[in-house]
Parts: C-alpha cells; structure tokens; sequence
C-alpha cells in the first residue's frame, strides 16, 4: 500500500498551507493525493494528518486533519484535492479545537463558524521553519462507528478491530513569512 503525491520533494504547496493565506491564518483547502495497492478485502480507509514537529514548542503534536469511512472500490483510489469540504464522510476534531489554541487566540470561541474549521482539514502553519506532516492512510475492513467531531482517540481505538493495512508518507511545509 504506498501514498502518492504529486508535490515536488514531498513539500506540500502553498496553495494548502498558510504561505498563500497568511492574513487568514491558516487554509482549509485540503490537498488530493492517491493511495496505491489497497489489499483486495480494503472497504473503507481512515486518513490522519499530524504534525509531531510541535512536540518541543507546544507538548504534544498537533492533528491538522482525521476523516473516516472512505469507500474503497478496487486497489487504488484518488483523494480528490477539497475533499474535506464536503460533508461526505465524518470527520474528526483537529487542535483548533484545543485548549491552547483558545488561549492562543481568545476571540475564537466566538466565531459562529469555529465548529466547522475544528472538524475539517486546517492546512500547515508551523510557527518557524520546516516541518513534517505526518499523512496515515488506514485501510479497514469495514466502517468505523465515528460521527461527525469524533477525537483521535476514538479513532485508535477502533483501529485493532477493523485494520487491514496502512500506510503513511511525511511531507513537509515551511512558513515563509
């Protein structure tokens, strides 16, 4: 089962990240990518984006990205660039939806479309320099149980019962303002 993209060095563009949208502080358009070689009994995958380069600034890595219940037709199939704007699949909290990030900025509680920007994918924002992002693409042997705003853990740990393989690529992103 392998990951592909088309980024060049496996550096995430600025289109998905928060070079391109600086005065918004972070994007939230998510980037297309393909997974290849799903084995034969694959019928749904989950898909995690984490960046554990935050560990030593903030204490523990920041989730940009978790969605579930993909359907899988055949061995590959094709995560469409946006993808995460659509409400076809669950998806789970990201650390916008976190305690530093509200202390980090403490208007955001108030912002009428926070909930939305918390459950879908939040682009690469790293405070200096490069990091990488850490793309898991899990293929299950059937549905999770997860609704919309399910956290990471709730992922894990339906995990040991439904996983057939995974796979996962690190792309990296650099903050150039």
């Amino acid at each position: 089962m392998d990951i592909i993209t088309n980024f060049h060095n496996n550096i995430i563009p600025d289109k998905y990240g928060s070079n391109e949208t600086y005065r918004h502080r972070s994007n939230y358009l998510s980037f297309p990518f393909q997974v290849h070689g799903l084995p034969h009994d694959s019928k749904f995958l989950a898909v995690t984006l984490i960046d554990y380069d935050t560990v030593p600034f903030i204490g523990f890595a920041w989730i940009h990205w978790v969605m579930v219940n993909v359907p899988v037709e055949g061995a590959n199939i094709v995560i469409p660039e946006n993808i995460s704007a659509s409400d076809q699949f669950p998806q789970g909290l990201n650390s916008l939806h976190s305690i530093l990030n509200y202390l980090r900025d403490p208007l955001w509680r108030f912002r009428k479309d926070r909930g939305w920007y918390e459950q879908h994918y939040a682009g690469p924002r790293p405070r200096n320099g490069i990091h990488r992002y850490r793309l898991t693409v899990y293929a299950l042997s059937g549905p999770t149980s997860l609704q919309e705003k399910f956290n990471l853990g709730d992922l894990m740990g339906e995990l040991d019962d439904l996983l057939i393989d995974q796979a996962s690529i690190n792309l990296k992103y650099e903050r150039k303002f």
